[in-house]
């Protein structure tokens, strides 16, 4: 991603507005997203700040979020998400994969997050991509089960 291109920020921008556009009155829509897992870098953290000051001016009524990426802590179940996103946007998500690409679904329950901020959190994505048809017991991952 090139966060410091005025054409890819312009392009950004008005794929948001358009989404807002068509979709502000949609009771589905909870959030409005600006990312998703984006690598820390200084550059991306400017981009995605004046982008959600945008969609605020556009929509100042829904909450604005991204997947940010959470880390592992050494030697452990614990996940961190310090993103420094975490101050500009309303809602901290993330993406869970734990039982699809990240051990089976059993570990679930001796993971923990650690989180640097008191905001409301929100799992925005889980597991992914069932083979269509593929079946077997719950511990074989890319099944429907």
């Amino acid at each position: 991603m090139h966060w410091e291109n005025d054409s890819t920020y312009r392009t950004a921008e008005r794929q948001q507005t358009e989404l807002i556009t068509r979709g502000k009155n949609r009771s589905s829509v909870i959030t409005w997203s600006m990312a998703n897992e984006t690598p820390m870098k200084p550059e991306r953290n400017v981009y995605i700040r004046k982008l959600t000051a945008r969609m605020r001016s556009l929509d100042p009524t829904r909450p604005v979020s991204t997947a940010l990426e959470q880390h592992g802590l050494p030697n452990s179940n614990t996940h961190t998400i310090g993103d420094p996103l975490i101050v500009c946007v309303d809602t901290l998500s993330f993406n869970q994969y734990i039982g699809w690409y990240d051990g089976t679904p059993d570990k679930l329950k001796n993971v923990s997050r650690k989180i640097s901020r008191n905001k409301p959190v929100m799992e925005s994505r889980f597991g992914a991509g069932a083979l269509q048809g593929k079946h077997g017991d719950k511990l074989e991952r890319f099944t429907e089960e």
